[in-house]
């Protein structure tokens, strides 16, 4: 409200009497911000520094000659950067207040969501290094030993690796999600600055001076962080990599010496079972001419004995009955 002094707006809390808001704010706050309105010149520089905490006044003329903008950048005991916009009593569109006043805002908000990333940003920093210091240690052990390392080694060296990429991709995750908009609002300040069309203002510091230097680098700075933390991520790959390739040769020599081992072995089982087939085949054949030697032996005693029987016929006859008789014979004995 007028200052019950001399009835002209000036910085401070808004009051109104006998009112309460009916809605709270929700989320985290960006920027707290007081905007003076009115028409006319900008009061003398004096005055301002008066009215305005901070070591230096920035002030700039937007759109034409006639609208003008000053502010310290420094927070009151409110907690609130003070702007004082004013046109030149000259001025046809009031309207065009409307105009500075969002481009203000606009570029507090950018401005302080870029910076807001800072203590994140300082700590990735050096948590990224530290990630980077091991792994060059842990390449050069690996690099040294994997030759010679047996299957115990290479797995511990695998499991360490593994654990440290989980951390890496837990921390570009985060990275990625709070850093990755920093080039959109750095985009959306230089545009913003731009639209304005500022021009430097006497005794004053450009309004863009302030803002440019507090933002410049600051979104390369964040892309060129996640760049690192993605060849920190694909150098802990490559490594695991490595290892699982060298883990699968060491198998692979073991699987084949094992096949090789199992050939062998196929290999004798079958030659014993061959010899023994033979050793039975031939005991056999050796029993089958055994007793056809016998059995010719016989029948030559038999036709020797029964001396004019030609017949083959007879011969058998008589042979059957000399066995028949011999066989009777044993039998009465026994």
């Amino acid at each position: 409200m007028p200052s019950q002094v001399n009835g002209a707006v000036t910085f401070g809390p808004l009051t109104f009497p006998e009112y309460t808001f009916p809605v709270e704010p929700l989320g985290s706050v960006v920027c707290r911000l007081d905007i003076l309105l009115t028409t006319g010149m900008l009061p003398p520089r004096h005055e301002l520094r008066g009215l305005m905490p901070g070591p230096v006044l920035y002030g700039s003329r937007m759109f034409n000659e006639q609208t003008c903008v000053a502010t310290s950048f420094t927070p009151d005991d409110q907690g609130r950067e003070r702007y004082w916009v004013s046109i030149g009593p000259s001025q046809d569109d009031p309207s065009r207040l409307k105009d500075i006043v969002d481009a203000i805002v606009r570029i507090e908000t950018y401005y302080h969501l870029l910076l807001m990333q800072k203590p994140l940003f300082s700590a990735a920093v050096d948590q990224v290094y530290k990630f980077e210091q091991v792994h060059l240690k842990q390449r050069e052990i690996i690099t040294n030993h994997i030759g010679h390392a047996d299957s115990q080694t290479l797995q511990r060296w695998l499991t360490t690796l593994t654990q440290d990429l989980l951390k890496t991709n837990r921390m570009a995750g985060t990275l990625h999600f709070e850093l990755s908009a920093s080039l959109p609002y750095d985009k959306i300040v230089h545009t913003t600055l731009t639209s304005l069309a500022e021009h430097p203002m006497e005794s004053y510091r450009p309004i863009s001076d302030y803002v440019l230097s507090g933002i410049t680098g600051v979104a390369e700075g964040h892309q060129q962080l996640l760049r690192r933390i993605d060849t920190l991520r694909g150098g802990f790959e490559g490594i695991i990599a490595i290892i699982r390739t060298r883990i699968d040769l060491i198998l692979e020599s073991q699987n084949l010496a094992l096949l090789q081992s199992v050939d062998k072995t196929t290999k004798a089982y079958r030659r014993g079972i061959v010899g023994h087939r033979h050793r039975l085949l031939c005991g056999w054949v050796g029993g089958i001419c055994v007793q056809g030697t016998f059995r010719n032996w016989l029948a030559q005693q038999c036709e020797y004995s029964l001396g004019g029987v030609r017949s083959h016929r007879h011969r058998t006859c008589l042979w059957h009955h000399h066995v028949q008789q011999k066989v009777f014979a044993q039998e009465a004995r026994r």
